[in-house]
């Protein structure tokens, strides 16, 4: 299973390495493989949140095919709303993808590109309002860490995206897998 990752200058890094390193933990208690990389818009280093400067291992022109795409936030994600190029490529992979997961802000780029109309959601607790702003038709949901709506999963803020990843672990291949990362990462799931 091909898992890319988002990332772009201010992106949160708890938002993109906590799904990273959850999925990727997969491979090491189990037989199942999940492919898990990071893409940015060029091949060139982007600058994290916190100064940490992540090269991408692909390109949005050069990626293999993916089964699960993850939109993570930050500060960087507002200045997705005006990158015309990310934005279609997202909504071209929206076409593609089994699933389509965002990590805190990262719904605001869902949102701005009509994919979450009539759905339930949520985000970073700061930007509820936001999601209003960009979608009135979304239910805003205000107290669950993410929020499943079948082909799309969103989010809370930052740590959220870690216990989203948990819960497709389960989704995808099941709760005995899932316990078994989170036992690997000393890593508390109900």
């Amino acid at each position: 299973m091909n898992i890319g990752i988002l990332v772009f200058d201010d992106v949160e890094v708890l938002d993109f390495c906590g799904p990273l390193e959850t999925f990727s933990v997969v491979n090491d208690v189990s037989d199942t493989k999940s492919n898990v990389f990071t893409i940015s818009k060029r091949k060139n280093p982007v600058q994290a949140r916190s100064n940490l400067i992540v090269k991408s291992n692909y390109s949005i022109k050069d990626h293999p095919a993916l089964d699960i795409l993850i939109i993570p936030g930050g500060n960087g994600a507002r200045k997705i709303f005006n990158d015309e190029e990310i934005l279609k490529w997202i909504y071209i992979q929206y076409g593609r993808v089994k699933y389509l997961l965002s990590v805190c802000t990262g719904a605001l780029i869902l949102a701005k590109l009509g994919l979450l109309l009539n759905k339930k959601a949520t985000t970073h607790h700061t930007c509820f309002h936001l999601l209003e702003e960009i979608d009135p038709t979304i239910e805003i949901v205000r107290d669950q860490r993410f929020v499943d709506e079948d082909k799309i999963v969103t989010s809370g803020g930052i740590s959220a995206g870690i216990d989203m990843s948990f819960f497709m672990i389960e989704k995808i291949w099941g709760e005995d897998l899932a316990k078994a990362v989170a036992k690997e990462m000393e890593y508390y799931i109900s």
